[in-house]
């Protein structure tokens, strides 16, 4: 999907979603305790609706993804296409 995540010391992975058009992530996903870092970040290949992150404290996160965020849309790949020969992408 033309989906990716982001994540920063707060303890936060951000999802963002090109198809909402939007600067905003579409979610957020909160670690849980005192705000650990995220030092990685993975979509299981296999089953597409997982996300798992690694954090500072040696936990593993696991989160199931809604189905509009984690299969594919008709096009994908020449939507993608299109935001990368784009002028207008968000710098």
């Amino acid at each position: 999907p033309l989906v990716f995540a982001v994540a920063g010391d707060e303890g936060v992975v951000q999802i963002y979603d090109l198809r909402a058009q939007s600067t905003r992530p579409v979610a957020e996903l909160k670690l849980p305790g005192e705000t650990p870092r995220v030092l990685s970040i993975e979509f299981n290949p296999k089953m597409r609706e997982f996300i798992a992150c690694g954090d500072s404290s040696g936990h593993v996160h696991l989160w199931q993804l809604s189905w509009g965020l984690s299969n594919p849309v008709p096009l994908e790949h020449e939507i993608l296409q299109a935001y990368a020969e784009s002028d207008t992408l968000i710098h």
